[in-house]
């Protein structure tokens, strides 16, 4: 005959895999203008030698990028001047990135403009390249591991603004990003993500502890003795 109840500790484990699946949270992004990453803040150094670094915001329509991260997320912005741009931007973290975290940069089109990004562990591991926007065709820039520079190709496909690079941040502590060269008026962006969030925990179903004593008292029945 089969068993009229469950095992409880089964039962058990799929509540706490159904508890622990409602704990996913929405990707969570650097918040520049307040210094927030979830509950870690940060302090942004600004050097501006040539050009200027503000808070931005981007949009996407690409359905992959959308999928992942979201459709409207803010940007740190490296906008050139009246000639090619010399900026400079120390990012410092109060604790290392959680596992996960990455950077993304964006816009790096034929104006030969360059990222060197360097971080208190050293140079980033670039994970993959693509598009922000729905049927994009962006000549991608090249990232030279050795010495942390992502460098836009020219001539290139023209104005590619929609392109972005994606970077491994987990563990980081510090950043030191610089943006070279640039046209008149041109830019590019960064955003720091945690693409899992930084979920709370998450309280419990008020009929949880009813639940459980019920089961406890179910497996106690299963374990009385027969009568013979």
């Amino acid at each position: 005959m089969r068993p009229l109840f469950w095992n409880l500790g089964a039962t058990v484990a799929l509540l706490g895999v159904f508890v622990g699946a409602s704990a996913h949270a929405a990707p969570l992004f650097a918040d520049w203008e307040n210094g927030t990453l979830g509950t870690i803040t940060f302090v942004v150094t600004e050097t501006e030698t040539e050009g200027f670094i503000q808070p931005s915001e981007d949009t996407a329509t690409d359905p992959v990028f959308v999928a992942a991260y979201a459709d409207v997320f803010p940007t740190l912005q490296f906008q050139s001047g009246a000639g090619p741009a010399d900026l400079r931007a120390q990012i410092q973290f109060s604790e290392p990135l959680p596992l996960g975290a990455q950077l993304l940069a964006f816009d790096l089109d034929f104006r030969m403009e360059i990222f060197r990004i360097a971080s208190d562990i050293g140079f980033l591991t670039l994970l993959a390249q693509g598009e922000t926007q729905a049927g994009g065709m962006s000549q991608f820039p090249i990232y030279n591991a050795g010495d942390g520079t992502l460098t836009s190709v020219f001539p290139g496909n023209g104005d590619n603004p929609f392109e972005y690079s994606l970077f491994d941040a987990s563990g980081l502590s510090s950043l030191d990003i610089a943006w070279i060269n640039g046209g008149v008026s041109s830019g590019s962006r960064i955003v720091v993500v945690l693409p899992d969030g930084q979920p709370s925990p998450v309280p419990l179903p008020a009929g949880f502890p009813l639940v459980v004593s019920g089961l406890v008292s179910l497996w106690c029945l299963r374990r009385r003795p027969r009568a013979t």
